[in-house]
């Protein structure tokens, strides 16, 4: 699989692009940043380190960041854990049920 484009904007100006193997890098203030050659496998966004002219993109790297996303299988929780994992497993196999009755 390829990524063939990726653009991240803020109110219709942009903060990323990704397009054909290039990406294109925005300061905060929508200025064009630099633009350089990027693996197509995967998120452009998702490898970006924080600078003081990207805080925006960075802010939105930590709000996606903070997501827990789950696919929750009932059959496979149990009445109790015995761990305390730091993450919730992708499909909820450590999350302790109350069975009521």
């Amino acid at each position: 699989m390829r990524i063939y484009d990726e653009v991240l904007r803020q109110d219709q100006k942009p903060l990323f692009a990704f397009e054909k193997g290039m990406a294109q890098l925005y300061h905060d203030d929508f200025d064009k940043g630099p633009a350089y050659p990027f693996d197509w496998s995967q998120s452009g966004v998702g490898v970006l380190n924080e600078r003081a002219d990207n805080r925006k993109l960075t802010r939105f790297k930590r709000e996606i960041a903070s997501f827990v996303v789950t696919s929750p299988c009932p059959p496979l929780f149990h009445p109790e854990t015995r761990t305390e994992d730091e993450f919730l497993d992708p499909l909820m196999k450590n999350f302790g049920l109350r069975l009521a009755g």
